[in-house]
């Protein structure tokens, strides 16, 4: 009898001991072919998650800000903080209007720059910024008030609060990122139009989501072709259904999908009350539209398409563009497009990070030469002679 019970726990042992062997073997041998013989798809993500050194992400939670009644005013005038990514290390001055730091930052009219992190510079040093290199070229004071995070709502929000402030410009420049501002601005429209409803983009698949944050942020897992083709897989599976996870850029081009024109009303919504604003206060605007990497890149566009499941035919990836162009031609509002411009780049490889993905160095300094190119010194002493 005891002999048979031994027997028995022997099996049972060797059972669970030959089931770990052979999946430590597939996953080996899975590990090896993948690296071996990985699609493009598979290459791009492992690009993306390798990208840089490897240490512990900086916090915006830890910058000095200024708010009036829980929103941004602005960043605390004449502090300094670090901005640290895999691919970067910089230290954002802010002046003593609580903008980030200008090259050309003389006396006289002030011309302010609103917009995200693009804007702002998160990648750069102050002096590398497309607004700093821009102050430079013209000798005007361009106040840098890009926000991280910002879109036109929160942008009018800072107007209302400093137009007087700082000295009642006679023009405002906003800079749109086509890459999440529509996203960003129908996710507020949708919040403020019901309180009691969460938005999509934050309820869907919560533990998909932090599963998918454990790996990314782990070193080892976050290396594993096996893990990535899976988690692919999966991704692929999810969003049939529900884009939570799919880049914005890429849900706003989508021919099949009707996200752009729902979206594109709430930006016009904030438009129109920009504009209003404007005759009240009496200012100009112009808008600059900054491109998203997959516009730019059209590899890279493809290979991430491949990775989302997405054919390349049922992407439209300028209908965003078009849009806005034709928003500012209705409401006769000045504006300058850079996608066209860095598309016709030579080393558009060079314009955003790998996997950050906002601008470069070279990125800012392109997109300063766009927007040099096509007129914006012209525009800013047109509206100033009105």
């Amino acid at each position: 009898m005891k002999n048979s019970e031994t027997s028995k726990r022997r099996y049972i042992l060797f059972s669970i001991v030959t089931i770990f062997i052979s999946l430590f073997l597939t996953l080996f041998f899975s590990e090896v072919v993948l690296r071996l013989f990985a699609p493009d798809w598979l290459e791009l993500r492992m690009k993306e998650l390798t990208a840089g050194q490897a240490y512990e992400f900086g916090s915006d939670q830890t910058w000095p800000v200024v708010k009036a009644n829980g929103r941004f005013k602005s960043f605390t005038p004449n502090s300094s903080f670090s901005i640290r990514h895999l691919e970067y290390d910089n230290k954002a001055n802010i002046d003593e209007f609580g903008g980030r730091h200008t090259k050309y930052n003389e006396g006289g009219e002030m011309v302010p720059f609103l917009g995200d992190s693009f804007t702002f510079g998160v990648g750069v040093e102050d002096e590398e910024t497309y607004v700093s290199l821009l102050s430079e070229i013209y000798g005007v004071r361009f106040l840098n008030l890009g926000v991280p995070g910002s879109a036109l709502h929160s942008q009018k929000d800072i107007i209302e609060m400093r137009h007087h402030e700082i000295g009642k410009p006679n023009i405002y420049v906003f800079n749109v990122f086509i890459g999440n501002d529509f996203d960003d601005i129908y996710g507020h429209d949708i919040l403020e139009s019901n309180k009691n409803v969460t938005y999509k983009k934050k309820k869907a698949v919560p533990w998909i989501a932090s599963i998918n944050g454990f790996v990314y942020h782990n070193n080892i897992l976050k290396r594993s072709y096996t893990i990535q083709f899976f988690r692919q897989k999966v991704l692929q599976s999810i969003t049939r259904d529900s884009e939570v996870l799919i880049n914005p850029i890429f849900k706003i081009t989508r021919k099949d999908k009707p996200y752009l024109i729902i979206a594109n009303k709430s930006f016009n919504k904030e438009l129109e009350r920009l504009i209003a604003m404007s005759s009240t206060f009496r200012f100009g605007i112009i808008f600059i539209i900054l491109p998203d990497v997959y516009q730019v890149n059209k590899d890279l566009m493809r290979v991430k398409a491949k990775y989302y499941g997405i054919e390349e035919d049922m992407l439209d990836m300028l209908a965003p563009n078009r849009i806005l162009e034709k928003n500012f031609r209705d409401h006769q509002i000045h504006f300058i497009d850079t996608t066209d411009c860095l598309m016709r780049n030579d080393r558009v490889d060079m314009l955003y990070y790998t996997q950050d993905n906002h601008f470069t160095k070279y990125g800012h300094k392109s997109v300063a030469e766009c927007i040099e190119e096509q007129g914006f010194h012209s525009i800013v002493n047109s509206l100033s002679r009105r």
